[in-house]
């Protein structure tokens, strides 16, 4: 059984991800693996982090059996496998440092980083270090999704869009809140080389048009206004494939915790480094083109 420790305790994920781990009657229990210890954290700047903190601490302490501690070093020193789910993106590097020299397996809950410079000196201070690290949406190991990128009986994949809801938050990038799980669904797809990247916007949807070095494009449809569902359509060579995320056969978080188990916790590559980059860099470059209200960047 492995000795799951949690950094950050202000967002759902905590408790989600817990009574996946710890309750055997759950319908979707994932064995192998139990949350000891928590840190709380929280940022005082970031209201959707120090308006919640406190209620998902009491919850990993009293519900789930957790030892709260008073750093995130004595948690990963008592862990096999370290959990920073801080949801302030911005706090996840020196997070990272703060526990990178105990050597254990890391996730950190999407954003990687609200910045590219920051998501590079993640993952090299990991390479340097030689910790394991894995960052992800659950959208990326919604169960349908898998299945359909690795289905390629109508040929390879030639454009995908993704879509879902966007909402904003004060204190985190514009599309590092939301945006960030459809963004992984394309990144999941069509893996890095985003080149190029153009921005529509009006009061009910902004759009992100995307083209690869390859010659292959990416859309992220971002719904303001209307139905809240995730989805994706994969344009193939030789056919299309329509994926409705509420007719997922389990819930998404099940199969990214189910994912972490397998994968990043027994030591295994969770995601591939350059496709967790390229994640963060199309929604930094979507933000950039938001702040400074250019419709076209090209690098």
């Amino acid at each position: 059984m492995k000795k799951i420790g949690m950094i950050g305790l202000d967002t759902s994920h905590v408790t989600i991800f817990a009574e996946l781990l710890s309750n055997q009657d759950h319908e979707h229990y994932i064995g192998g693996g139990e949350v000891i210890a928590g840190w709380p954290g929280g940022s005082k700047d970031f209201a959707m982090s120090h308006s919640r903190v406190d209620e998902y601490t009491n919850a990993l302490r009293d519900q789930y059996g957790a030892t709260i501690f008073e750093t995130p070093e004595e948690v990963a020193e008592v862990s096999d496998a370290i959990f920073i789910h801080a949801v302030d993106g911005a706090t996840h590097l020196e997070l990272f440092k703060q526990v990178v020299s105990y050597g254990k397996p890391v996730f950190i809950d999407k954003p990687l980083a609200c910045s590219v410079h920051d998501a590079k000196a993640i993952i090299e201070l990991a390479e340097e270090r030689e910790v394991l690290i894995g960052s992800a949406s659950s959208l990326r190991y919604w169960d349908e999704l898998v299945i359909a990128i690795a289905d390629k009986e109508m040929g390879e994949i030639e454009s995908m869009e993704a879509w879902g809801p966007l909402s904003f938050q004060e204190g985190m990038p514009w599309y590092f809140w939301y945006g960030v799980h459809s963004v992984e669904m394309l990144v999941a797809g069509l893996g890095p080389g985003c080149e190029e990247m153009s921005l529509h916007m009006n009061d009910k949807s902004e759009i992100l048009n995307m083209r690869w070095a390859d010659g292959r494009s990416g859309i992220y449809h971002g719904i303001k206004e209307g139905h809240g569902g995730f989805g994706a359509v994969i344009h193939r060579s030789e056919g299309v494939q329509v994926l409705d995320c509420a007719k997922s056969s389990r819930p998404y978080y099940v199969s990214l915790v189910e994912r972490l188990m397998d994968t990043l916790v027994q030591g295994k590559e969770m995601v591939a480094y350059d496709e967790m980059l390229e994640t963060v860099k199309i929604l930094e470059w979507g933000c950039r083109m938001k702040d400074e209200k250019n419709s076209r960047l090209t690098v």
